[in-house]
């Protein structure tokens, strides 16, 4: 076993209360408004980051960013879950009626 002692913890949507609701809103808002303008969910994600050149970055609650890895993250996690491949096969699964776009996710049991 190791300890470590830092005073930048991890964080992520899990690591507060309200985060996990809000986190999944803030992503729904996103998929409609893809589906509104007739984008892919993917494309609006990207538009939308603050890019590196844009640091620091003062958000509307006033904090200041002085720097983060947002398109690169979000670069990584498209080419780890083979988000292309992922489409294709969504959008097969579609036209075969397996999956409806209107229909919600089934809950987690």
């Amino acid at each position: 076993m190791r300890g470590v002692a830092t005073n930048k913890p991890p964080t992520g949507p899990y690591r507060g209360v309200g985060r996990p609701v809000s986190t999944f809103v803030a992503e729904r808002l996103m998929d409609m408004g893809a589906k509104a303008l007739g984008i892919d969910p993917l494309e609006i994600r990207r538009r939308n980051l603050v890019r590196a050149d844009e640091f620091p970055y003062r958000i509307a609650s006033g904090i200041i960013w002085d720097r983060t890895g947002f398109v690169e993250c979000l670069e990584a996690a498209v080419q780890a879950g083979e988000y292309e491949e992922l489409r294709k096969q969504q959008s097969a699964a579609r036209a075969e009626g397996r999956y409806s776009a209107s229909a919600s996710p089934p809950m987690p049991s």
